[in-house]
């Protein structure tokens, strides 16, 4: 790992970017970017539109994967959207399940939805 993404002494990292490269078409919207985010430390992204926030924050939700360099990223985390992003097509049980995996899937997203007042609104269709 290089020293421009090495983080403090002691701190674990939970995330590391290094040399990553996304492109469309011929648009590089990010060039050999270097970044490590430790356990529980909070970042803040700033820039113009288009200089490439949402292209990192989908490499790193695992939505979209680099053409190029190496992403790493705790197998637990969350996702959240600047709006809305409900598939009205699809039940809350399927929009809450969206991106879990495993056996245990359906059951975890029973219980968020329990934690959040919505148990027994599974098979309702988003509003």
């Amino acid at each position: 790992m290089s020293s421009a993404i090495a983080t403090e002494p002691g701190r674990r990292t939970g995330v590391v970017v290094e040399q990553v490269v996304r492109q469309f078409g011929d648009r590089v919207v990010l060039d050999q970017l270097d970044l490590a985010i430790a356990d529980e430390e909070l970042v803040i992204l700033l820039g113009p539109s288009g200089c490439g926030k949402s292209t990192l924050l989908r490499l790193l939700a695992g939505l979209d994967r680099p053409d190029g360099g190496r992403v790493e990223v705790p197998a637990k985390r969350a996702i959240v959207f600047q709006a809305d992003r409900l598939l009205p097509w699809q039940r809350v049980l399927r929009n809450v399940t969206l991106g879990l995996h495993g056996p245990d899937a359906e059951q975890r997203a029973r219980d968020v939805l329990a934690e959040v007042g919505l148990a027994g609104r599974e098979k309702a269709w988003p509003k």
